[in-house]
């Protein structure tokens, strides 16, 4: 009988342990998982902050890129076929320490009529990365709701605003390879891209 008695009361124990383990994991769980929502809910929230906070990210970028100081740029013409077999482009450096503006003309073959721009954009790439091309910039613009034309013969890809690089290094690299001794003309002073935009139809016209 005394044994019968030990074992009721062996198997209650062990019952009682099982539960009293399954009711502490169970609790233990439920703290677990109410951190866990907590820091979920904590994420959510800053992602939703962040998603919000992105226009006006993106606002600041743009109308930083549009108003910020420049050394120059550098625009650089679609090639045009002027005589038979020969395609002209016209590179325009613009200094704004001076406000110089140089005109160099480039005449290549039809292989070679794209070489100017390549030429133009590898040098500035390699010295600026950061340097915007009117097609950016004008991009930039239009998501600030500034409405910004350029001339259809301005190759937007291949024509930047220069941020802090000398504008003579620029030129001496064109004039390497340009026809000749460039069109040099003082224009107006222009500090950032959108003054360049407002300008840069009477700026192609100069010769």
């Amino acid at each position: 009988m005394k044994a019968e008695y030990w074992l009721q009361l062996l198997v209650g124990v062990v019952i009682l342990g099982t539960l009293a383990f399954l009711a502490t994991s169970v609790y233990d769980m439920r703290g677990l998982l109410s951190g866990m929502t907590e820091k979920v809910e904590q994420t959510e929230q800053r992602v939703t902050r962040i998603a919000d906070a992105l226009p006006d990210v993106r606002t600041r970028v743009a109308w930083e890129e549009l108003q910020a100081p420049m050394s120059g740029f550098v625009a650089v013409s679609i090639p045009v076929e002027r005589t038979p077999g020969q395609w002209s482009s016209t590179i325009r450096v613009y200094d704004a320490r001076t406000s110089e503006l140089q005109a160099f003309q480039v005449t290549r073959s039809e292989r070679e009529k794209d070489l100017p721009r390549y030429l133009v954009a590898g040098r500035i790439r390699a010295e600026g990365s950061l340097d915007p091309t009117f097609h950016e910039l004008v991009t930039f613009a239009n998501s600030e709701r500034i409405p910004v034309t350029l001339p259809s013969g301005i190759d937007s890809q291949a024509s930047f605003v220069i941020r802090s690089h000398s504008m003579e290094g620029y030129s001496d690299f064109i004039r390497e390879f340009a026809d000749d001794d460039p069109d040099t003309d003082d224009v107006e002073r222009l500090r950032n891209w959108l003054e360049v935009a407002r300008e840069i139809g009477a700026l192609e016209e100069l010769e």
